[in-house]
């Protein structure tokens, strides 16, 4: 018996048909007969407009020749909805998407992608290049299944004026054993080449560059997208057992820093990183030492040294003018999402620093300026504040930065810390007391009986001034206490109440504040 029908359906929902995707009012248009069902209209998946038209064989033996094809004018929040989280932060602006899947639906044999980047902006994190809106672009892709599972990745970006970047993945397991690309130069990047081979042990994998720029390693193009919260996880499309080696002629970043002659080796077994460091040595000859070994099954220990954390800070343009000061971060970090005593925490440590200069810190400038210490505020526009020591705890837990105990002291000023930053987002709560003059403030906090009334802290002194940085996504304001000044060290922290961003982990950082056995103060000599 043959049959022709055709249909008109409005306001169309699919929950649970779809693989990961729930559709939402579709307006579809039908057409059915003996051997196709074939479809095409508007909807919403997962919240994002499409258009779509989809060819379904009918009968079992042609079941794999089924067509969807989707196109759609994508906002970056658009792609993440869609499940594709680590494209959308790398894009800031509109994206025209076109997307063919070859195959059921629900277990495809392939795909190929086409999104014409022109438009947006470009941030392929961790490179540090940026392709501005309006420069013609896009990437192509193809993506081989077997069995549901992805075997093969083809994908070419074309920037205009730039070299295409061309590479292929080739995945078992659902994890990448093979891959080969084309050498990367983009910006301040030349010639990075990236290669992974499979070992009877896992992949190796080699990383070599004559230049690679580091300026924005640490930082997400686009902090307005919002991502799932989920556990984090180091290269996990790398699989449990790799090794990594490279070799970069020349590290660059922001405000001319750069290192010279790095080398980075990172050992992982069993899905535990065994082994890892990276050494460096700055334009000016001081050495950048960063290691972590592992402890137990569950821990491992981190540090970095470096004899001129100015150069560091300014490569990665966390602070720019800030020189000198020997630098020590010492701590652990932890597989299974705890500490030893079984608070959340993905790392924790310590961070000690000795003899540093800092000129035209914004923030701090402020913070002076509504302390009305505009004295100290304008040798910091100048020749720069001396510090002799900063020192303070941390922990990192799913992604938020939280300080604790943190002291900074010189001369002149002196100040505390605690609060949390937002890894991802920027978002900001930070507070602490400014201490003026400090050498004789301190001093005077140390006299018997009155320096314990109105002391209050190790590093306060007598005389304080409350202060906050607090803002989102990095646009930060600060508020000064006046009041503060005129109350007694003891009832100080009273100002500090609330500071520290919403839905934080309760516990305090772990207590990692004794100083080192050696008396050294974990900093280089």
């Amino acid at each position: 018996m043959q049959f022709e029908v055709e249909a008109l359906a409005r306001n169309v929902d699919i929950d649970g048909k779809l693989g990961p995707y729930e559709l939402r009012g579709a307006q579809v248009d039908m057409q059915m007969n003996n051997a196709l069902l074939q479809m095409q209209g508007t909807g919403e998946a997962n919240g994002v407009a499409l258009g779509f038209s989809w060819q379904q064989p009918l009968r079992a033996e042609k079941a794999n020749e089924a067509r969807l094809a989707i196109a759609g004018n994508l906002s970056p929040q658009n792609i993440a909805d869609l499940g594709q989280g680590w494209a959308g932060v790398r894009v800031i602006g509109d994206t025209h998407v076109n997307v063919l899947v070859n195959g059921p639906i629900t277990k495809p044999t392939g795909f190929r992608v086409h999104a014409d980047l022109t438009q947006a902006v470009l941030a392929p994190r961790p490179l540090a290049y940026e392709k501005p809106a309006e420069t013609p672009a896009y990437v192509e892709a193809a993506i081989k299944n077997r069995d549901g599972e992805i075997e093969q990745i083809r994908a070419r970006l074309h920037v205009d004026g730039d070299e295409v970047v061309a590479t292929q993945l080739n995945f078992k397991d659902g994890v990448v054993r093979k891959a080969q690309m084309t050498p990367i130069n983009l910006g301040k990047t030349k010639n990075l080449q990236i290669k992974i081979e499979p070992q009877e042990t896992g992949s190796f994998i080699s990383l070599t560059a004559d230049a690679f720029d580091a300026e924005k390693v640490f930082a997400t193009a686009n902090k307005e997208v919002s991502l799932p919260s989920e556990k984090f996880s180091f290269l996990p499309f790398l699989g449990p057992d790799f090794v990594i080696e490279g070799r970069i002629g020349n590290v660059v970043g922001a405000h001319e820093a750069s290192l010279d002659e790095t080398r980075i080796r990172l050992f992982r077994k069993n899905g535990l990183h065994e082994e890892a460091w990276l050494e460096g040595v700055f334009a000016d000859g001081t050495d950048l030492l960063a290691g972590i070994e592992r402890d137990s099954t569950v821990t491992r220990s981190f540090s970095l040294q470096t004899e001129n954390a100015g150069n560091l800070f300014r490569m990665f343009d966390w602070v720019e003018e800030f020189y000198g000061g020997s630098l020590s971060v010492q701590g652990s970090m932890y597989d299974t999402g705890y500490d030893g005593e079984r608070k959340r925490r993905d790392m924790s440590g310590r961070m000690t620093m000795v003899d540093f200069r800092a000129r035209n810190v914004g923030v701090l400038a402020q913070i002076l300026s509504l302390a009305s210490l505009t004295g100290i505020a304008d040798t910091l526009g100048g020749d720069g504040i001396k510090f002799k020591k900063a020192k303070g705890n941390f922990s990192i837990t799913d992604g938020r930065l939280n300080i604790s105990e943190g002291q900074v002291n010189g001369p002149a000023v002196g100040l505390t810390a605690k609060g949390d930053f937002d890894l991802v987002t920027g978002d900001t709560d930070i507070g602490g007391t400014l201490i003026p003059a400090y050498s004789l403030n301190s001093f005077l906090g140390k006299i018997p009986l009155v320096g314990g009334i109105l002391g209050s802290r190790e590093g306060e002194g007598l005389i304080g001034i409350g202060y906050r940085v607090a803002g989102d996504g990095g646009d930060v304001g600060v508020l000064v206490n006046p009041l503060s000044v005129l109350t007694p060290g003891v009832f100080r922290r009273i100002f500090e109440i609330g500071i520290g961003l919403p839905g934080r982990d309760p516990d305090p950082a772990p207590d990692v504040s004794a100083e080192p056995r050696d008396g050294t103060d974990g900093a280089i000599e």
